[in-house]
């Protein structure tokens, strides 16, 4: 509860510099009008506007510098693939299930960045050289552009103002620089982060209650315990995918279809209900339920339940990751191994289900 107490705290403050951010970008266009108006006034007024106007102006180019240089670049690594045995196990990705992301970051603006910062540093370094000529002839261009608002006994002014503009010019580029350089590592980078939990979080890494847990546990007899379900079932936390890979190994036990569906009801609650293969094993254990039903020739009531089971758990796999229709379709094969919608091969909503 802590853990999740300052992880609201974080997003909540993350939340706030973004916006103190926006404010300053719009306390900062409405000082350049101001400028822009004091710049036409004459005298004084003029000096100040004008002057005002370079430091935005090269604040807005130092502080584009600032953010380019401190972009955070996005580390992504790829999980190994595990080539499938059979359906089940193609679903269950070799027994390691993990949710596909259908969401990733876009790093263009990571490239960007590479590429323009490369080439800012070489270009700039081939210019040192040439950089206090450039600087007289923005003063000349500021003399001459700016003669026109000082006449008569502001003509003083004038120099004032053509010869502070290349260090205003110097000043502007250099705190905007490191202004939004420090934002954008201090608060921003951390909003990006953030981001990227977010897209790359998967639910079936998330553990489970205690209570849970030990439902889940309780729900496997022990002397029904291969070596693998007490591997799993020995943990104090199971993570929602070891309460996916104990359906799993349940699947392939005499009458293990039982303690699925039982585990399975309890999953259900929890984000495994954001997993299609969660989804995809459920319907095979309410199909194997099925099987069983219509051999000890159960009430009709009993297999029209339990078939709505099935459909509707196919239909929330499909829903989650429409490739499991072709799982599914596997699942009806009579001559496999893993035919447990074997009764459904012919049945016009199922049929429907994987056409639609």
């Amino acid at each position: 509860m802590a853990h999740l107490q300052a992880n609201a705290v974080h997003q909540v403050e993350g939340g706030e510099k973004a916006r103190d951010l926006g404010y300053m970008g719009l306390a900062a266009l409405g000082l350049t009008f101001l400028f822009l108006w004091l710049s036409q006034q004459g005298g004084v007024s003029s000096a100040i506007g004008i002057g005002g106007l370079i430091v935005a102006a090269s604040a807005a180019v130092g502080g584009v510098m600032g953010f380019l240089f401190s972009v955070p670049r996005i580390m992504t690594k790829e999980a190994p693939a595990v080539p499938p045995a059979d359906a089940k196990a193609s679903a269950d990705g070799g027994k390691s299930p993990r949710r596909e992301r259908l969401l990733s970051s876009n790093t263009n603006l990571e490239r960007i960045s590479e590429w323009l910062t490369t080439m800012l540093v070489g270009v700039g370094l081939t210019q040192v050289a040439s950089l206090p000529s450039h600087l007289n002839s923005f003063a000349d261009f500021i003399d001459k552009q700016a003669s026109g608002l000082f006449a008569g006994a502001n003509a003083p002014l004038l120099n004032a103002v053509t010869v502070s503009s290349p260090f205003l010019l110097v000043f502007g580029l250099i705190a905007g620089f490191i202004f939004f350089y420090l934002y954008t590592r201090i608060y921003l980078s951390p909003l990006f982060q953030q981001v990227e939990i977010l897209l790359d979080k998967d639910p079936g890494e998330q553990k489970l209650g205690e209570q849970t847990t030990k439902q889940i546990v309780d729900s496997v007899p022990v002397e029904d315990r291969d070596a693998f379900l007490s591997y799993l079932t020995s943990s104090d936390r199971l993570s929602v995918n070891q309460g996916i890979e104990i359906i799993f190994d349940l699947l392939y036990q005499p009458g293990g279809y039982e303690q699925a569906i039982a585990i399975g009801t309890k999953l259900a609650s929890t984000p495994a209900s954001k997993i299609a293969q969660f989804w995809f094993l459920m319907a095979a254990a309410y199909g194997q339920r099925h099987r069983a039903l219509r051999v000890s020739e159960a009430a009709p009531e009993e297999l029209a339940k339990t078939k709505k089971a099935v459909l509707s758990a196919a239909k929330q796999a499909i829903l989650l990751d429409p490739s499991y229709k072709e799982n599914l379709r596997n699942l009806t094969r009579l001559d496999s191994i893993d035919n447990d919608l074997g009764d459904f091969r012919d049945d016009p909503a199922f049929r429907a289900l994987l056409a639609g």
